[in-house]
């Protein structure tokens, strides 16, 4: 059994785990981090090019915390989830599911967020993810019903967009391209009722 504890900017962080090596593979049972209240758990397996097989459970009660730790001071809430990865053939897929009931960063309220990722080549930066919330507030300004896809494709991203703003539909769709020189962001669709 392999068992750490350290601080991290005057924060406990603990980690311990069943340690096994056998033929160049490498298993991880009874996998457990603690960051303050948050908390990630599960098994893994690394092969010989250490890509991970296994499910982490995440329960991030103190976002607050790691917000810090982060650099970030302004941010408060949980999210709880599940991370699955699979590797074959040198090729890592990974799926993940969170959700929430709020987060509050920089007096920006997200009601109920959620997050769903999935990618089928992690290594080729190949990914898809869907975020929603039910409303997201700040100040007087209300979204509500928001839904956001995003595809990752090597160096390119393509977004939608929907949402009610003053009970209004809203939506938008682009791409964004990644190159040497920076990030070129293109907007092909906007609707605003």
């Amino acid at each position: 059994k392999l068992v750490a504890g350290l601080k991290i900017d005057g924060q406990d962080v603990a980690l311990q785990t069943d340690f096994q090596s056998n033929d160049g593979l490498v298993r991880l049972d009874a996998l457990r981090a603690a960051i303050g209240a948050n908390v990630v758990s599960g098994a893994l397996s690394l092969d010989r090019a250490f890509l991970p097989n296994g499910t982490l459970d995440a329960k991030l009660a103190d976002m607050a915390t790691l917000a810090r730790l982060a650099g970030q001071s302004a941010m408060d809430g949980s999210l709880s989830g599940k991370i699955n990865f699979a590797s074959t053939d040198s090729k890592l897929a990974a799926n993940a599911e969170f959700s929430g009931s709020h987060i509050t960063v920089t007096g920006v309220d997200i009601v109920k967020p959620t997050l769903a990722l999935q990618s089928a080549d992690v290594l080729a930066r190949q990914a898809t993810a869907r975020i929603g919330a039910e409303s997201v507030v700040s100040g007087s300004n209300r979204l509500d019903n928001i839904e956001a896809d995003i595809s990752l494709s090597g160096n390119k991203i393509d977004y939608s967009f929907t949402s009610q703003y003053d009970q209004a539909p809203l939506s938008l769709a682009g791409s964004a391209d990644i190159g040497e020189e920076g990030v070129a962001i293109t907007l092909s669709s906007l609707s605003a009722q």
